[in-house]
């Protein structure tokens, strides 16, 4: 009886020590990202601004200043989950994080999922144009759009370069906070903290400075979630990645505002009867798919 009570108490003061090191660790990453937005991306940005000469090479060094600024950004995330997931768990399962990571990444047909996750976010956009709203500000830039698309010196080249920098900050950002933050996190606690940690510091790493702030930080939260939702349904982070970058040129770029509360919105509540419907679905079918299988098997 005494052992048994001193497993329990142990195993309590297990569970306090690991929240306790978790509200360490995001307090940490909290400092740490605003340290890095203050000081480490403002240098590495004015470093590659040196070289801004046309604007087809300004827009070029833009993006090899953002690629060099989120590889930065990954270092110093995944130093600090490494030491997170050793304290937590040991070695054993930083090798697990890691392998969970190489097997998100490893898909002979990552084309195909990038491909289809950017159709998941158009026909997601599309849904969230059809949101009705009295004296809705929501319009779609089709002019600035379609002059960009022209993909010559009228328009500076200036869509392949904004394609190039939002396939960056998609494959990035979701190698950082899907795939380095979450998975570490949940090989260290478990899923729902790691998913909940996840979303609250993607939300707050994408601060914007407007009087909607609330609603841009919900938003942002809620694209985290359906991100996290894809990845552990697909196991595949190239499922995330399409999707981030289907947002980032489907919603953000031709929808206006961004910034908006009613785009805010419709985003939030697009994006989450997307999660209950493809839950209950995939819920339904796995269901009738175990009574065919249990009938089968007594016939």
């Amino acid at each position: 009886m005494i052992s048994n009570d001193r497993k329990i108490a142990n195993r309590r003061l297990k569970n306090l020590i690991h929240i306790a090191v978790t509200v360490v660790y995001f307090i940490i990453v909290l400092i740490q990202i605003d340290f890095y937005q203050r000081f480490i991306e403002s240098k590495i940005h004015k470093i590659f601004n040196v070289f801004d000469t046309t604007n087809p090479g300004k827009f070029l060094t833009n993006n090899i200043s953002s690629l060099v600024s989120y590889l930065a950004q990954a270092v110093f995330f995944l130093l600090s989950i490494i030491v997170f997931v050793i304290i937590t768990k040991g070695f054993i399962e930083l090798k697990n994080a890691g392998k969970d990571f190489v097997d998100a990444l490893n898909n002979k047909f990552f084309v195909l999922a990038f491909l289809e996750g950017i159709i998941l976010s158009i026909i997601l956009t599309y849904i969230a144009i059809l949101i009705p709203f009295k004296g809705s500000f929501i319009m779609i830039k089709a002019y600035e759009y379609q002059t960009a698309l022209l993909w010559t010196k009228a328009s500076n080249y200036y869509i392949p370069y904004l394609m190039l920098n939002y396939l960056i900050v998609a494959l990035m950002e979701e190698i950082i906070y899907r795939g380095i933050i979450y998975m570490g996190i949940a090989r260290a606690i478990n899923r729902p903290v790691a998913t909940v940690f996840t979303s609250i510091i993607f939300a707050a790493s994408h601060y914007y400075d407007s009087n909607g702030f609330g609603i841009i930080f919900i938003r942002n939260l809620v694209i985290s979630l359906l991100l996290i939702y894809i990845l552990v349904k697909t196991r595949s982070l190239w499922y995330s990645i399409g999707i981030h970058f289907g947002l980032n040129t489907f919603v953000f770029h031709i929808l206006y505002p961004e910034s908006s509360w009613k785009m805010a919105l419709v985003v939030i509540i697009t994006f989450i009867v997307y999660m209950i419907l493809d839950c209950l679905i995939r819920t339904r079918f796995a269901e009738k798919g175990k009574k065919i299988v249990y009938h089968e098997m007594n016939t």
